[in-house]
């Protein structure tokens, strides 16, 4: 028998009692949603990409890789993903706080105009520390820079997350049990994400 009523829906939350749950034809709705969405725009791209001419290459290049040179403890890859991050959260971590008081602990927020200039703020941070640390990745003359700074734009959501944790930890002393935990972490993953 399928769920009929919100609160028999989610299993974790049906265990626990909860009428939070959410309907199952809800989640066959969106799981619909995103496939009537997804597979015609993968066929017509597919179709677009198989009449499109290959671009030629603008430069003759190597086949030989060339030796990428030991690098120095400021230009380390490592170095450069957890620095990347620290700015942009630095940015954030105020509004932050003021955003998760108001969702978790019930407090009145009103600064929406101020929460999107300082989202704005971020990104534009997030991306010229993302182009700074590639172009000294560059200079340092490794040229695996690709992922790397994709990464680097993504550290702050581990900074982020490091954060949630501290303030599930000392500002939400009264959350107890697996459920709260589990909803509490769920909901931070998809702000991370």
């Amino acid at each position: 028998r399928f769920c009929t009523r919100p609160r028999q829906c989610t299993p974790v939350r049906v265990h626990a009692g909860t009428s939070g749950a959410v309907p199952i034809g809800m989640y066959f709705g969106l799981v619909a949603a995103w496939f009537v969405v997804s597979i015609p725009l993968t066929f017509v791209g597919g179709y677009v990409a198989l009449r499109l001419p290959i671009p030629d290459h603008p430069v003759k290049t190597n086949q030989i890789p060339r030796h990428v040179p030991p690098q120095s403890a400021v230009t380390h890859p490592w170095v450069l993903f957890l620095a990347a991050g620290i700015l942009p959260f630095g940015t954030i971590f105020i509004e932050l706080y003021f955003a998760m008081t108001s969702i978790w602990l019930g407090f009145f927020y009103y600064l929406f105009g101020f929460a999107l200039l300082i989202s704005l703020l971020a990104l534009l941070v997030t991306a010229e520390v993302s182009v700074l640390c590639t172009y000294t990745q560059l200079c340092s003359e490794d040229y695996h820079w690709w992922w790397p700074s994709f990464h680097r734009g993504g550290c702050v959501a581990l900074y982020t997350a490091v954060y949630a944790l501290s303030f599930m930890l000392w500002t939400l002393p009264t959350l107890h049990g697996a459920l709260p935990i589990l909803i509490f972490s769920s909901y931070m993953a998809i702000v991370l994400v």
